[in-house]
């Protein structure tokens, strides 16, 4: 009967010198890892399109096997009472130390169970049909929500950090310009 792996093992002690010399870049060594990098960057430069919709692929499939991942773990300890115990823990004390944010939030969603405020299709910076976040500017005004998308929501964010920093720079410089 044929064995495969045995023809492969004898073939490749057989002719191991010829293989070492032809294909050293796929040998486990030293220098066999150097060239196989050479070799790579020598064919990303040739195929720079392709290696550009390979890293593309790649990264769909570690970000959806990352997430299938994440999702398979959570199915395990999800009816674990100590992580139960700790993320009861971890929601209590979110809400206790954010409880305008938490209550704002939860009018929204209350809100829009019942129909009293409508979500668009558009986010109202861009006009981009994404996936929307409910923003506030002030969270003692609840239902005035502005209706972005993710993109524009974290460029607003990122901006009152701007603000906030340059204004603790400023009063920390005591009205002083940097120089």
């Amino acid at each position: 009967m044929f064995n495969k792996k045995e023809w492969t093992r004898k073939y490749y002690i057989k002719n191991r010198e010829k293989l070492l010399e032809e294909n050293r870049r796929w040998v486990k060594t030293k220098e066999g890892k150097a060239c196989k990098s050479k070799y790579q960057k020598e064919w990303r430069k040739k195929n720079p399109e392709r290696a550009k919709e390979m890293d593309r692929k790649k990264r769909i499939r570690r970000r959806t096997n990352s997430a299938l991942y994440a999702r398979e773990r959570y199915l395990k300890i999800k009816d674990n009472p100590d992580f139960k115990n700790k993320r009861n823990e971890r929601t209590l004390v979110y809400y206790y130390k954010n409880k305008e944010k938490a209550s704002a939030r939860g009018q929204v969603s209350k809100a829009l169970r019942s129909n009293k405020i409508k979500k668009p299709d558009l986010c109202q910076l861009c006009y981009e049909k994404r996936k929307l976040h409910a923003h506030h500017e002030d969270y003692k005004k609840p239902l005035e929500v502005l209706w972005i998308c993710e993109h524009c929501h974290r460029i607003i964010e990122n901006y009152k950090l701007l603000i906030i920093a340059t204004a603790l720079r400023q009063s920390l410089l005591g009205g002083k310009e940097e120089r």
